[in-house]
Formats: structure tokens, C-alpha cells, sequence
């Protein structure tokens, strides 16, 4: 979960800053917290996941150390994965639904 919420939130800053490098990105790392206040500056819409995006750092600790989580605890953070990246998408698709026309010439 929390790798596929770094790649949408990644996609919505590369879109909406093309002038970021891959050198960038190296930047924010695994950093959800940074990731998200980064598109927060871009979109205000992603404000409201900043008390609970530390959640989704349970996934690294389950991939590595295997520590038991509760299924109501890991539904939400599946949940919680998906409204994010959910709305990433959803920004991104109105952003390019939103580009002014250039007609052919």
C-alpha cells in the first residue's frame, strides 16, 4: 500500500511540475509525510491524509519484521491507501481534462 501511494503521489507532482527530476524524487526517498506535504502545496484537497498518513508506514515494518496487524487496522489502511491515490488520480484526470484546447491548424 504504501509503495503504490508513493507512485501516485509522484505521478500527480510530476505532472503538476514538470521541472522535477528523477534526482527529485530520489529526494523525497520512501518519505509519505514529505511526498504529501509537497502535493498539498499543489493541492490543498490532500491536507485532510496528513494525520493519518503515517499509517500507511506499517508496510514496510510487515515486510520486514512481520509484526502482527490487527484485520480492522489493516482494512483501514487499505482504505486509506486507496482514498489517497484515488484522489490523485481524480486530480490528475480533471487536470487534463481542464488543458485549454489548441486547435489544429
Amino acid at each position: 500500500m504504501q509503495q503504490a501511494t508513493e507512485k501516485y503521489l509522484k505521478a500527480f507532482l510530476a505532472a503538476h511540475d514538470p521541472t522535477l527530476t528523477e534526482r527529485s524524487f530520489r529526494h523525497f526517498g520512501h518519505d509519505l509525510a514529505g511526498l504529501l506535504d509537497a502535493c498539498v502545496k499543489t493541492n490543498l484537497a490532500f491536507d485532510a491524509y496528513r494525520p493519518h498518513i503515517s499509517k500507511l508506514g506499517f508496510d514496510q515494518n510487515v515486510r520486514y519484521h512481520r509484526p502482527s496487524v490487527p484485520p480492522s487496522d489493516a482494512v483501514d489502511i487499505v482504505n486509506l491507501a486507496h482514498e489517497i491515490c484515488h484522489l490523485a488520480a481524480v486530480l490528475l484526470l480533471q487536470r487534463d481534462t481542464v488543458q485549454p484546447h489548441k486547435p489544429s491548424t
